[in-house]
C-alpha cells in the first residue's frame, strides 16, 4: 500500500511540475485540478480512515487551511473538525481562480462566503472573529512589524488599530474627487505623520527609532 501511495504521489507531483514548466503563469485552477486527481486515486488504494488522515497533511485544502488559520489557537480535533467540513468547499478548483473573468469570480466569491459561514458555524463567533481579523492583511504587516522591532505580543493590538486607520485615511484622501492633486500631497503626507507621532507615543523611543529604520529613515 506504501509502495502503491508513494507511486501515485510521484506521478501526481511529476504531472504538476510538467505543467508549470509548460505554462507560464501556470493557472492555480488547474494546479488544483491535478493535485485533486491523485488525491483522489488514494479513494481507491487507501481505506476511508486512511484517505481521511492522507488528505488532513497533503491535500491543497489542508495546507490552505493551515496557512489561514496560522496564529489562531486551534487544537487537533477541531482542526479535522473543520477540514471535514470546509472539504466540499477548498475541494472545488474555482476556489483557487486568480483571474478576472467575472462568471468565476463570483463563483469565487460564493465560495469564500460559504467557507465563512461554515468556520463561524463550526468553531463559533470568538474564533471566527480571530480568524476574520487575521485575513486583514493590515494586521498581518503590523504583526510582522511587531516581531522585526521587538514589541511586545499586547502592542500589536493597539498597532494594528493604528495602521489600519490610517489606510482608511489614505484610501479616503486618494479616492477623493473633490480634492485637488496638491491638495492630495498635502493630506497624505499629514495622515503619514500623525501616524509615526501615534506610533512614537506607543512604542517608545527605542522602538520606534526600530521602526523609523524600517521605513528607510535615518534615527
Amino acid at each position: 500500500v506504501k509502495k502503491r501511495v508513494l507511486a501515485a504521489v510521484a506521478q501526481g507531483q511529476q504531472k504538476i511540475e510538467a505543467y508549470i514548466a509548460a505554462t507560464q503563469p501556470p493557472d492555480p485552477m488547474e494546479v488544483a485540478r491535478l493535485r485533486q486527481q491523485f488525491i483522489n486515486q488514494m479513494t481507491v488504494i487507501l481505506s476511508p480512515t486512511q484517505f481521511n488522515e492522507f488528505a488532513l497533511r497533503y491535500s491543497q485544502g489542508a495546507q490552505v487551511l493551515r496557512q489561514e488559520m496560522r496564529g489562531i489557537d486551534l487544537d487537533p480535533e477541531q482542526f479535522q473538525q473543520l477540514f471535514s467540513a470546509l472539504s466540499t468547499v477548498t475541494g472545488q478548483p474555482v476556489f483557487y481562480y486568480a483571474g478576472n473573468d467575472p462568471a468565476l469570480v463570483k463563483q469565487q466569491q460564493a465560495l469564500q462566503a460559504q467557507q465563512d459561514t461554515i468556520i463561524k458555524q463550526t468553531l463559533g463567533d470568538q474564533f471566527f472573529s480571530a480568524y476574520a481579523l487575521s485575513q486583514d492583511p493590515v494586521y498581518r504587516s503590523s504583526e510582522a512589524l511587531a516581531t522585526q522591532v521587538g514589541a511586545p505580543d499586547n502592542d500589536i493590538a493597539p498597532l494594528y488599530q493604528i495602521n489600519r486607520a490610517t489606510q482608511t485615511e489614505l484610501d479616503r484622501i486618494r479616492n477623493d474627487a473633490n480634492m485637488t492633486a496638491d491638495e492630495k500631497v498635502e493630506a497624505l503626507s499629514q495622515a503619514q505623520v500623525d501616524q509615526a507621532q501615534s506610533l512614537q507615543q506607543l512604542l517608545g523611543p527605542d522602538l520606534f527609532a526600530k521602526w523609523l529604520q524600517t521605513q528607510g529613515a535615518p534615527k
